[in-house]
């Protein structure tokens, strides 16, 4: 299992039944163990992201034009998933 959610873990994703279990984080780790997952089932790896998205072709003022932003004030990028 690769849990790919920095939130809360859901029960279905630690099964005590998987070979590995790859999560971003401690507090996955504590969820994992409590849930019946042995330690050796388990690697703490963040999450997993492709070379593509670390690149950055456009400065931040170029990207800000491209997305019809102004150009000063600060700006946020809300994400949600469901």
């Amino acid at each position: 299992t690769v849990v790919t959610d920095l939130g809360s873990p859901h029960p279905l994703w630690l099964h005590p039944g998987v070979d590995l279990c790859f999560v971003p984080s401690q507090v996955f780790v504590r969820a994992a163990l409590q849930r019946g997952l042995r330690s050796t089932q388990l690697r703490r790896h963040g999450l997993p992201v492709r070379r593509d998205f670390t690149k950055q072709e456009l400065s931040s003022a170029q990207a800000r034009e491209a997305l019809g932003l102004q150009p000063d004030p600060p700006t946020v990028l809300v994400v949600g998933g469901g």
